[in-house]
């Protein structure tokens, strides 16, 4: 796995390396994955897609790695997710909710999160009917995963006339 265990997001990724740990070593107590043993390789990417691409390339080529699981963030799994379905490894539970990882669906990428889409839908829908929202604004990351998120919530506006979105401002993600 590849995480951001330094750098402008590792509050987020050193608690999903850990959590991957924790797991792993549960599932090694308990006998592992049909009485193999898994063994957690895990790289600092920094958050920064081109250490992602560079230090997944090395656990495939070089490490023989059987899978790579929970690398963290969209521009970091964006990276990585055709190299690794086009070598026939596994991607598993990329921490993102970027639509590109599953649609169309691939067949070695399997995502576990809600993508940006859903959740666009959803945030929308919250605001007109729980909240009775009728002006909505919106700041939004300047990359695939917030102008997902933002497409989605401009689609789903449409069925609501009478909520206006009064201002969207994308943010540059540096």
């Amino acid at each position: 796995s590849t995480q951001a265990l330094s750098g402008p997001v590792a509050t987020i990724g050193g608690p999903v390396a850990e959590g991957l740990k924790a797991y792993f070593n549960w599932v090694n107590k308990n006998g592992g994955v049909n009485g193999r043993q898994i063994k957690l390789v895990l790289q600092d990417d920094q958050f920064n897609p081109a250490n992602t691409n560079f230090l997944t390339r090395r656990l495939v080529e070089r490490d023989g790695v059987f899978a790579i699981v929970g690398s963290l963030g969209t521009p970091c799994v964006l990276s990585v997710m055709d190299y690794l379905n086009n070598r026939g490894v596994p991607f598993i539970y990329p921490a993102a909710g970027a639509t590109g990882l599953a649609v169309p669906p691939k067949k070695y990428v399997f995502p576990y999160q809600p993508n940006y889409l859903v959740e666009g839908n959803i945030m929308v829908r919250y605001f007109a009917e729980q909240r009775n929202f009728t002006r909505i604004a919106v700041v939004y990351r300047n990359a695939d995963d917030g102008q997902g998120g933002f497409a989605s919530m401009k689609e789903k506006l449409k069925d609501y006339p009478n909520v206006e979105l009064v201002e969207a401002i994308g943010v540059d993600p540096g």
